[in-house]
């Protein structure tokens, strides 16, 4: 299978660390060329281009806030996150156990 778009590459990604045991309840691609937002239930999410987040909402973070912040291809950040969306980039949000839903 040639892989011809960032999403592909991603999507197969996806499908090779579901098959490992990293995404054991699949995952949502989100991507500024499509739809910049997205909310549903996810515990991890990696970046697979630098990225920079407009808002995150995540219920168990204290601290400063993310939005604006720039996060590095390959980083990836655990949390229980709700909502998410991009200023640019693009990112894999892994969904939480029994959580499949995404609007």
């Amino acid at each position: 299978m040639e892989l011809r778009t960032t999403q592909d590459i991603q999507t197969n990604n996806v499908v090779k660390n579901t098959a490992k045991g990293f995404a054991p309840n699949g995952a949502h691609f989100i991507a500024t060329t499509s739809s910049n937002t997205a909310t549903g239930s996810w515990y991890a999410i990696a970046f697979s281009q630098e990225t920079v987040i407009s808002a995150l909402t995540a219920s168990d973070w204290t601290g400063d806030s993310v939005a604006g912040k720039t996060f590095p291809a390959g980083y990836v950040i655990y949390g229980t996150f709700t909502g998410i969306t991009l200023t640019s980039g693009e990112c894999t949000a892994y969904f939480n156990p029994g959580s499949k839903v995404v609007s």
